[in-house]
């Protein structure tokens, strides 16, 4: 009788050892699954990264080169503005003259 208490109880202790190594090995495959997965994307993530930083540094070439030429147009800009300012004053004072020798003349022939 005790004989049999030991094979019944080593044949659930049997049953209960495989069916929770089913359990773990079903738990394991997943995990294997999800690091799998998990990886793939961590690999794809990395090269989308890499590209996106490459990208970036293009961009940030692209607009230092921009800012370098705006730089030299505002430059260009400021000296044709400054020019343009002297150009209008020069006249302003050549017609200020001109007209300043028309009145002479004017009261010249008035005095006649």
């Amino acid at each position: 009788m005790a004989l049999l208490v030991i094979c019944v109880t080593l044949a659930l202790n049997v049953y209960n050892m495989r069916h929770a190594n089913k359990s773990m090995s079903e738990q394991y495959t997943a995990s294997n699954n999800e690091y799998a997965e998990a990886k793939t994307t961590l690999t794809k993530c990395e090269h989308d990264l890499k590209s996106q930083e490459t990208v970036l540094g293009e961009i940030k070439a692209a607009v230092e080169a921009a800012k370098k030429e705006n730089s030299e147009v505002q430059t260009n800009l400021d000296t044709c503005k400054a020019d343009l300012e002297k150009a209008k004053l020069e006249k302003a004072k050549a017609d200020m003259e001109k007209s300043e020798e028309k009145r002479k003349k004017r009261s010249k022939r008035r005095r006649r």
